[in-house]
Formats: structure tokens, sequence, C-alpha cells
């Protein structure tokens, strides 16, 4: 039996594919309501285990709130348009990468700075302030430095390549 797929080649075929009988919907909805209890289950099992890295999040530290705040309503949109133009290779991927990780890099440094200079102890023992603390959003300055670095070269090679060009 040949069995055409719902996709280009229209020539190509497969013998043993079997259709989705579900919707995209169903799927996504089945994912969302895995995803849910998942993120429950864990917020339930950790007993908030990530304040015990930084107390700042169970007191609910104003530094902290605006933080995530500016996270979720500034930095999230941001992201979402920098995949985007790094994606379908839009002509200013680059600057929008080099300004989101220029916010995620300075972000961090405030995160880590208003612990360093009010000289808190923010976490429960030093286990935990070097595992959750520092390892645990270390990768918040490495990889914002590295698109930085790397988005930097791309448009002062461009604008290297463009004014010889124009001359």
């Amino acid at each position: 039996m040949e069995v055409h797929l719902p996709n280009f080649p229209k020539d190509f075929n497969v013998s043993d594919f079997i259709p989705n009988i579900y919707s995209a919907t169903t799927i996504l909805g089945i994912l969302a309501a895995a995803s849910t209890a998942v993120f429950c289950l864990t917020w339930i099992l950790s007993g908030k285990e990530y304040s015990k890295g930084d107390s700042r999040y169970l007191s609910f530290d104003s530094t902290i709130i605006a933080l995530e705040a500016i996270s979720i309503f500034i930095f999230g949109p941001a992201n979402l348009l920098a995949a985007y133009a790094l994606a379908t290779h839009k002509s200013y991927r680059y600057a929008i990468q080099l300004v989101v990780c220029s916010m995620e890099f300075y972000s961090v440094v405030i995160y880590y700075m208003t612990v360093f200079v009010e000289g808190n102890q923010v976490s429960a023992s030093p286990y935990y302030f070097y595992a959750y603390f520092i390892l645990a959003n270390s990768p918040w300055v490495i990889v914002p430095s590295i698109v930085i670095i790397t988005s930097w070269r791309k448009i002062c090679e461009f604008d290297g390549t463009n004014k010889s060009k124009v001359q």
C-alpha cells in the first residue's frame, strides 16, 4: 500500500506512514497540560529549593521583583523578536541580539552586585551560594557575553564592508 505524506515532495511515499489522529490544537493542549503538571509537581517537591541559594526570592525583595518583571515583560518579547530575526535572517538580527544580550548582561550584573554591595548573606550555606547563586546564574553572564562579542564583530564587519563599497 502506497501512502502519500501531506508535505513535499508530493511523489515521496512511505509505506509505514501513519497520519495524526489528533488535531494540532489537541496536541498543544496535551503539551500544555503535561507541562503544567510537571511544573506544579516540581514546585511542590522542591520546597522552594532555589530560595536556599538566594533568599531574596522568598522575601519578595524589591530588586528581584523588579528584575523578574523586566525579564518577563521586556526581555521575553525582545528575545522572541531576536529569535525571529535570527531565524528569518533579518537585516537587524545582530543589532537586536546586541541590545537584548546587553540588557540581559546588565540585569545579571545588578542581580549579583546588589548582594555584594549590600554585603547580604542570601544563601543557606556556601554550597547553596556557589551552586545556585553563582553557578546556576553563570549562563546569564557567559552566553550574553559571547553573543555581544559575536554581534559586535558582525556589525563592525558589515560596517567595514559597507564603507569600502561606498568609497
